[in-house]
Order: C-alpha cells, then sequence, then structure tokens
C-alpha cells in the first residue's frame, strides 16, 4: 500500500496528539473525496484543519527557513462554514522534500482568534499564510490581514501545549 504525503504529515500530527496523557477524541471530518482531507474535530469541541508544505526554503544569510500555504477561495468558505460550528484551529505543518535529512521541520498551530487575524476567511479571492522558521525563536507567521510587516510569533511547541479538554482534563 503506498502512503500519501498527506498522510505522511498528517499522521504526524494526530500521532502528536493522541499520544499525551490525557485521554482524547478525534474525528475526521469527511470532504470531497478526491481531495486530501484536512479538517479533524478534536475532543467534539474543536476542529484541527491541516495543510502541509514540503517545500521549505532557506535563505542562506540568517538560516531563516520558510513555508507558504495558499488557500483558495473553496478552502476559504469550508474554513468559514467550519468556524460557524466549532472554533477553528489551523494547522500548518511545515515539512521538507527529504524526510530525514538534517532540515528543520515544524508544526505551526494558529488559534481560532490567530486564524482570523491573519487571513480573512469570507473573502472570495485566493489568500497565503508564509511561516518563517528563524533559529533558536518562535514562529513568525505573515498573512494578508497583518498590517505593518509585523509577524504573528507563534511558539515551537503550541501542539504540545494544546489542551482543549483542559477545562476537563487539567494538566499539571
Amino acid at each position: 500500500m503506498s502512503i500519501q504525503q498527506f498522510e505522511l504529515y498528517h499522521g504526524a500530527v494526530l500521532a502528536r496528539i493522541v499520544r499525551n496523557d490525557r485521554p482524547v477524541t478525534l474525528r475526521l471530518i469527511e470532504s470531497k473525496a478526491k481531495q486530501a482531507w484536512a479538517a479533524y474535530i478534536i475532543d467534539d469541541e474543536a476542529v484541527f484543519y491541516m495543510k502541509h508544505n514540503s517545500g521549505g526554503d532557506e535563505r542562506k544569510r540568517d538560516h531563516v527557513w520558510t513555508w507558504s500555504f495558499s488557500f483558495n477561495a473553496s478552502q476559504l468558505s469550508e474554513l468559514h462554514q467550519l468556524q460557524q460550528k466549532r472554533p477553528v484551529y489551523l494547522v500548518l505543518i511545515c515539512g521538507q522534500r527529504e524526510v530525514g535529512r538534517d532540515w528543520p521541520m515544524e508544526v505551526c498551530l494558529l488559534s481560532p482568534d490567530k486564524v482570523n487575524q491573519c487571513i480573512d476567511v469570507g473573502a472570495d479571492s485566493p489568500q497565503s499564510i508564509r511561516v518563517e522558521a528563524p533559529p533558536n525563536r518562535e514562529l513568525h507567521v505573515y498573512g494578508p490581514k497583518l498590517q505593518g510587516g509585523n509577524p504573528l510569533l507563534v511558539p515551537r511547541n503550541a501542539l504540545d501545549n494544546f489542551g482543549i479538554s483542559r477545562k476537563r482534563f487539567p494538566r499539571d
């Protein structure tokens, strides 16, 4: 059985979610059969909408890796519809063409408020988000709604610290 690229990247994130110290429920939201499914319901309370990019590029002068994520009108509409039912977290999986090399790979978890600070899910035209990974610093996220070139700062361990179930299963 061949493994599709999205399965590899989504699997890395899903393993991180379910392999923790508290119970977690996870459901795939079925979408169009010909597309890579992207939305998962976590603990019946929130949606993780995943996108991956396996083509990170490095700026040689400062060793900052960059990934871009495009959202077409259909994907923006899907995000908007999902937001009507539950909070939507955007999971941007920053991969590499060759897994196993000494190149960084990151998971950038955007909370619902950061998603809406970054892109307009109600827009009719495509939008994109750029994630930069400077060495030893937080991830820098850029989107069309951000003003003045100031990035959103996202901790590299945001997925590890994610806890939608914190109300029911407090972490120590």
